[in-house]
């Protein structure tokens, strides 16, 4: 590693909500090779996240060194001055920031920016440099659909109500008019699916907004065929367009991935090429339990700056997938083995592939000086998991929190391998190396919302709407509102200022106060 006056070059990783103890802990067991080798030739120290600890306010924060106050990334969610107290907008946007980014103060020094999956890095504001995605988490415009998974009916019928979202049963009859029906030892079966057939992407992506009813993309159907192929039950998928073998699309056993599949598509009423894939996660010999995985559906273009960078990646390293890594928590139970889901540290091996490619790919075409990234695995384990390691956690189970910890292995691990891929294939005597995170994490299993303290002190009170058929803020009595479900912002419902203020600004201290 270099003196810091010697560096030309910088690798700055982001790990979202890595723990620092585990990082200890798991390179003192040797798990973590690479991250010890930069510790015994480095620093390492702990820091104090910015107020709130979240992941826009923090990366911002890394990447401006201001506090929140200066570049106004307040938590998810900022409020509009002047408009409704409970109004505002997602800061998971560059434009949002009121400091500069010390990729356009290096830029500007003329070094050679490369930035990937930056939460607060796009729309782009360098102009030389290339950036590949962001915003992160959970908000990318890029994002069509989110996964799903056809299964048989019987399990789908089987599953709670609430966990069927994005679940879309598959009942399998005798396969006809196939041109060629191949051989199989027991009748061959076949079912179509509609891709794009899911629930609409509002349900859980903010960024996205599709009105009820709206036509996000059009509907597009496959056809499945079931083979016996050596007598001991079906074992065999085959996923094609139409009833025609020549055009095949893949071919699966239990457990395997099909090669990424783009689709030409109207998105939004305009012809947009995505890109998916599927796992056959589960096919039993008598076709009874059948689960088809298919991954989050992304556009192939329109994540990167230039334009054509996104190609060249598709390419050479495969499809940008917001949070790929993290796998959306509420679809683990898809899969078996749920404390040690080998679907999600499949998505964890090809997502470390992904990035490190993506590093030496852009290192050796347009020989970059800084490469930022950010990485979401930690924050996502962290969210599922985390409180079931804690012995007081009123859910905790020893055999769970033994199963899980292999678990928190393996994945502290795969980033270690993440770390030293791009170090290895990008750094040399001249670069300073920065693993850096945005904030840490803490078992919890109870929720405190102080809107309910506000209305013991009579400062918040709702009233009943029969338009909304729900209670609605009542900004006649309303002297604070606690603003965002994330947000621990308190605003005071000030007269000549909030389009209902109630508080005269000489008692506005007094409110604060209270």
């Amino acid at each position: 590693m270099p003196s810091r006056s010697a560096a030309k070059k910088l690798i700055l990783i982001g790990l979202d909500a890595i723990e620092p103890h585990l990082i200890m802990k798991f390179v003192n067991e040797g798990k973590m090779p690479n991250t010890a080798s930069l510790l015994k030739n480095g620093i390492f120290s702990l820091a104090y996240s910015s107020p709130p600890c979240d992941t826009p306010t923090n990366w911002t924060t890394i990447v401006t060194g201001a506090w929140t106050g200066t570049h106004c990334m307040t938590s998810f969610f900022a409020h509009i001055p002047k408009a409704e107290l409970n109004e505002g907008y997602r800061t998971l946007n560059s434009k949002v920031c009121k400091a500069e980014f010390l990729w356009n103060v290096l830029e500007e020094a003329g070094k050679k920016c490369v930035i990937v999956n930056y939460p607060v890095a796009w729309p782009p504001t360098i102009r030389k440099g290339i950036v590949l995605g962001g915003p992160a988490p959970a908000a990318s415009p890029w994002r069509v659909k989110w996964p799903a998974l056809f299964l048989s009916k019987n399990i789908y019928e089987a599953l709670p109500p609430s966990e069927r979202t994005n679940c879309i049963p598959v009942e399998f009859v005798e396969a006809k008019e196939w041109t060629p029906l191949p051989k199989s030892y027991s009748t061959p079966l076949e079912a179509t699916i509609w891709f794009a057939e899911e629930a609409p992407l509002e349900r859980r992506a903010p960024g996205w907004q599709v009105r009820p009813g709206e036509k996000l993309i059009e509907a597009l159907p496959y056809h499945l065929l079931l083979l016996d192929t050596r007598g001991e039950g079906y074992d065999t998928l085959i996923i094609c367009k139409d009833k025609n073998l020549q055009n095949e699309i893949a071919r699966l056993k239990a457990g395997e991935w099909s090669d990424w599949i783009t689709e030409t598509v109207k998105v939004r009423g305009e012809e947009r090429e995505v890109i998916f894939r599927f796992k056959l996660v589960k096919l039993s010999a008598d076709a009874r339990e059948f689960k088809l995985y298919r991954t989050d559906v992304f556009l192939v273009e329109g994540w990167s700056f230039p334009d054509n960078v996104a190609k060249e990646i598709v390419d050479h390293v495969g499809p940008y997938i917001e949070g790929y890594e993290g796998l959306v928590s509420d679809v683990l139970h898809w899969f078996e083995e749920e404390y040690y889901s080998p679907t999600w540290l499949e998505h964890i091996k090809q997502s470390v592939d992904w990035y490190s490619g993506v590093a030496k790919y852009l290192k050796e075409k347009y020989s970059w000086d800084v490469f930022i990234m950010h990485y979401h695995l930690h924050d996502s384990l962290n969210h599922k998991y985390l409180g079931l390691l804690y012995e007081e956690h009123p859910d905790y189970k020893p055999d769970i929190a033994k199963t899980l910890w292999r678990f928190y292995e393996e994945c502290y691990s795969l980033t270690d391998q993440l770390i030293g891929n791009i170090v290895d294939a990008c750094a040399d005597e001249d670069t300073l190396v920065v693993l850096v995170s945005d904030h840490g994490a803490v078992p919890a299993w109870k929720f405190v919302w102080i809107g309910g303290a506000l209305i013991r002190y009579g400062l918040l009170s709702y009233k009943w709407s029969e338009n909304d058929s729900a209670y609605i803020v009542d900004w006649s009595k309303t002297s604070a509102y606690p603003f965002g479900h994330t947000t621990p912002y308190i605003w005071v419902n000030l007269k000549g200022r909030d389009p209902h203020g109630i508080v005269d600004p000489k008692d506005y201290r007094r409110v604060q106060e209270d």
